[in-house]
């Protein structure tokens, strides 16, 4: 019988990022873009998000000419709600916004955009 040397481990591929990953702007941006509807839920994403993913998200609709929105921020204990209601208050596309009332309660705002433009 001979020497033998083993023939070199094969590297393993690294494994897959969780599915709980964050989301970078422009990765928010692009499935806006290839999704985009007359509807965001923010249960999607992390609260230190919300904001820069409601403004993004009120741009895109404008420029797709929904005239009306709405935004599911969940009842929970008002946070996202009122991150919401701050961003709204400032956009420009805003018309103007309320709690969505029988198509969702105090769980969305609908939103009423000016035209792009």
């Amino acid at each position: 019988m001979g020497w033998f040397t083993k023939p070199p481990r094969a590297k393993t591929p690294p494994e897959p990022e969780s599915s709980t990953r964050e989301l970078t702007v422009l990765e928010i941006e692009a499935e806006l873009a290839t999704q985009l509807t007359d509807e965001l839920d923010l249960h999607h994403f992390q609260p230190r998000e919300v904001a820069d993913v409601v403004t993004e998200y009120l741009h895109a609709a404008r420029e797709a000419g929904f005239e009306r929105v709405r935004i599911i921020h969940g009842k929970g204990t008002g946070t996202l709600r009122r991150v919401v209601e701050s961003v709204l208050a400032k956009h420009v596309a805003v018309k103007s916004f309320q709690l969505a009332g029988s198509g969702g309660g105090w769980g969305a705002t609908a939103v009423e955009l000016h035209p792009p433009g």
